[in-house]
């Protein structure tokens, strides 16, 4: 089973083929693969800095649900 470090360095490579030229990349995430291309670039961007928050132990916590009548 890879780690996020392993998920982590896979999106960094593949951001790096995209960003070099490499018109479509694609990821393992664990559980299933993901095809990322130039034009969904920020869904990777995204993907990554959730990996890095989850890694340095500073994910984002969801905060108080709120209820609108």
């Amino acid at each position: 089973m890879a780690t996020d470090q392993d998920l982590l360095d896979q999106a960094n490579a593949a951001r790096h083929k995209l960003l070099t030229g490499t018109s479509a990349v694609e990821v393992d995430m664990g559980t299933y693969r993901a095809r990322f291309t130039p034009a969904n670039r920020e869904a990777l961007e995204s993907y990554i800095a959730e990996l890095s928050a989850r890694i340095s132990g500073c994910a984002p916590r969801r905060g108080a649900v709120g209820i609108v009548f």
